[in-house]
């Protein structure tokens, strides 16, 4: 899949290894739809469910490698259900003890 229908806002930012973004939701302001797009080097976003009691079943931490000239579209429960973030870390570590320059 891909966007369904046109956004209602464009962000572009641009992050120095080592940026990172910390623990958000994109809220109510925001389709509830987003589409990154990945230009330059490789990141891990981590994402954690926000409500564990309310939904047991969902995953409670999810990771997506954001390799370069990558496009991630997150919506449905991804977007309503899950805070993401990428680590302040000039390195990223997955859970399998892989690192990603």
């Amino acid at each position: 899949g891909g966007i369904s229908g046109l956004p209602n806002q464009c962000l572009i930012n641009s992050y120095l290894p080592g940026q990172g973004i910390d623990a958000h939701s994109d809220g109510p302001r925001f389709k509830a739809e987003v589409a990154i797009l990945t230009l330059e080097g490789p990141a891990l976003m981590y994402f954690g469910l926000v409500e564990k009691k309310a939904y047991p079943l969902h995953p409670q931490r999810l990771e997506v490698l954001l390799e370069p000239r990558s496009l991630l579209v997150m919506s449905g429960e991804a977007y309503e259900l899950y805070v993401h973030r990428i680590d302040h870390a000039k390195v990223d570590i997955t859970r399998a003890g892989e690192e990603i320059p």
